[in-house]
């Protein structure tokens, strides 16, 4: 097992939330994760490898928890999670376009929003993905993409009776100046 002097002794408490924190908030990242795994392999008599579930569970709490440091931290860490058959989702591309756009990553966001539209057509999902769009592209000042996916979202939530999508779109109108716009048409 490693020893590293940065990472704190082993406890029971806290579970895998208090792992999540201790790597966030201590900043020891990927050393006390390790550390972590590493000790509760060896309690436990289990692999010190992390397997898909971990992982999964990791990604999903720290979203959960609105711990971005966290998920920004397992994302990166485990990024090949996410071509596993749970993510592979337009619900989940839009979940995760959504949080990274919360905390202004508008380049993760908008990658996995275009991910969600291009491999996922589901119906249900691609309103609130286009918005999600005209949102990022909004906030990085590209205004003729922002309107585009505006126009598709406002097309989308026309045929469908979402009533989260159709008001998210006429909070979106207000904020690209197009008050009415999604009305009137």
């Amino acid at each position: 097992m490693r020893q590293i002097e940065l990472a704190p002794p082993m406890s029971n408490e806290g579970g895998v939330k208090g792992m999540i924190q201790k790597t966030t908030i201590d900043f020891k990242g990927q050393q006390y994760f390790d550390y972590f795994f590493d000790c509760y392999g060896e309690k436990f008599g289990l692999s010190e490898e992390l397997d898909t579930k971990t992982m999964d569970i990791l990604i999903w709490l720290s979203w959960k928890e609105n711990n971005f440091p966290a998920f920004k931290f397992f994302m990166a860490t485990f990024g090949d999670t996410l071509s596993k058959e749970k993510y592979s989702t337009s619900l989940w591309q839009n979940r995760i376009g959504h949080f990274y756009l919360k905390y202004g990553d508008i380049e993760n966001a908008i990658s996995h929003f275009l991910i969600g539209v291009k491999e996922f057509q589901n119906v249900e999902y691609v309103g609130m993905i286009y918005a999600g769009l005209s949102m990022a592209y909004h906030r990085s000042n590209n205004h003729t993409l922002a309107e585009k996916y505006f126009t598709k979202a406002s097309l989308v939530a026309r045929n469908q009776s979402n009533i989260e999508l159709n008001s998210y779109i006429i909070r979106l109108g207000n904020l690209l100046n197009k008050a009415g716009e999604y009305e009137n048409t």
